[in-house]
């Protein structure tokens, strides 16, 4: 699969291949991402140690039910930290291997069939 996309590399996959979009797609996606601006600036102001307690945090989060799923926030974070210097395989790793991640990419499949 040459085309394969790991989800915790959504968010980077999505910037970098925006133009690849039809405009229609372009348009739905830009308003996503203008939704996740905070989050680079969020990551900018906090310290090493902060920046490592924010991953843990995500972690723990991302399978919690009561936490507000969106695979592209949970992306996000693991790119702008990588930006930072922090190593993000566990969180990486997280994300790719996530149940619930596994079930939105297939509701969200089924939803296009």
């Amino acid at each position: 699969m040459e085309h394969y996309i790991r989800p915790s590399e959504l968010y980077e996959w999505t910037i970098n291949n925006l133009n690849s979009l039809s405009l229609e797609e372009q348009e739905i996606t830009l308003k996503n991402l203008e939704q996740l601006r905070w989050i680079p600036e969020m990551i900018e102001n906090l310290n090493p140690i902060q920046r490592e307690l924010l991953q843990i945090a995500m972690i723990k989060k991302l399978e919690e039910p009561e936490t507000p799923f969106c695979l592209m926030f949970f992306s996000c974070i693991a790119y702008n930290l990588h930006i930072k210097n922090i190593d993000v395989n566990p969180l990486k790793i997280a994300i790719n291997t996530s149940k619930r991640v596994q079930k939105e990419i297939e509701w969200m499949f089924l939803l296009q069939l």
